[in-house]
């Protein structure tokens, strides 16, 4: 996982490697530090992938909470609980959603946190079954333990609108002419019924070339609404020095 240690330890080693380097390019560190931290979050995913089982549906079992309050939370985060709440269609006397608060042990809590995919999760609080998907968590600013997290309760007839991971399929044609993908976001929201979300969306690069871009306006999915805006920016491909260098000398031969 991309935490704040990693990004410390990344940022004194490529230090030390500029201050070690005569030729010193700050824009070049920048990219390396970039780079790194990028694929240092495809290794965490793929490592995912390899130990987490591919369902769509997960148990997670929790008790119920009356003692609330940040007093009452931070004993139960001692006792190795996640306070939590759930949301729904119910609401207080001022409209505002109701919550259900319960707490759930953060070794349960682990296997929808730590995971690129999105889960169904099957909520037991203390016997009672509820439908859910997970909406926001809550990191300590400094160590990045969950101190928090807030649950959504869903129905068959009721769509939802989640963020959905992307996933670039094919060998773009700018990356074989020498240019670098940049991916510039890494999950789309969607609206439609939980039984239709997708565990990612495959977005094909084959044809796309040095200098241009794939929107969320270009992109299309059997069932789903995208929420995101039309003029994100999904990916792009991006010029490099390499691919600047070979393009000026096709020019040149070509000349000739």
């Amino acid at each position: 996982m991309i935490n704040r240690d990693l990004i410390r330890r990344k940022i004194v080693q490529l230090t030390y490697a500029y201050y070690q380097n005569g030729n010193h390019n700050m824009d070049n560190a920048e990219k390396e530090l970039l780079f790194s931290l990028s694929k240092a979050y495809d290794l965490y995913n793929y490592m995912l992938q390899l130990i987490v089982a591919v369902t769509k549906e997960i148990n997670v079992t929790g008790q119920k909470r009356t003692d609330l309050g940040k007093k009452a939370s931070k004993s139960l985060r001692k006792e190795g609980f996640i306070p939590c709440n759930l949301y729904g269609e119910k609401k207080g006397e001022n409209g505002a959603p109701e919550a259900l608060s319960f707490a759930v042990p953060f070794a349960e809590l682990r296997k929808v946190i730590y995971t690129p995919h999105v889960y169904v999760i099957n909520l037991i609080i203390d016997g009672e079954s509820h439908t859910a998907i997970m909406k926001e968590i809550q990191f300590h600013p400094t160590t990045d333990a969950p101190l928090h997290v807030d649950f959504y309760e869903v129905n068959d007839q009721k769509p939802i609108t989640i963020g959905i991971p992307v996933k670039l399929v094919g060998l773009a044609q700018g990356v074989r002419d020498g240019g670098r993908m940049n991916l510039s976001i890494r999950k789309i929201n969607v609206t439609a019924p939980y039984q239709q979300i997708p565990e990612h969306l495959d977005v094909d690069v084959t044809e796309l070339k040095i200098g241009k871009s794939i929107k969320v306006g270009d992109l299309s999915f059997e069932g789903l609404e995208l929420a995101t805006s039309k003029a994100v920016v999904v990916c792009s491909i991006k010029m490099t020095r390499n691919a600047q260098l070979a393009a000026q000398q096709a020019d040149d031969a070509a000349a000739e």
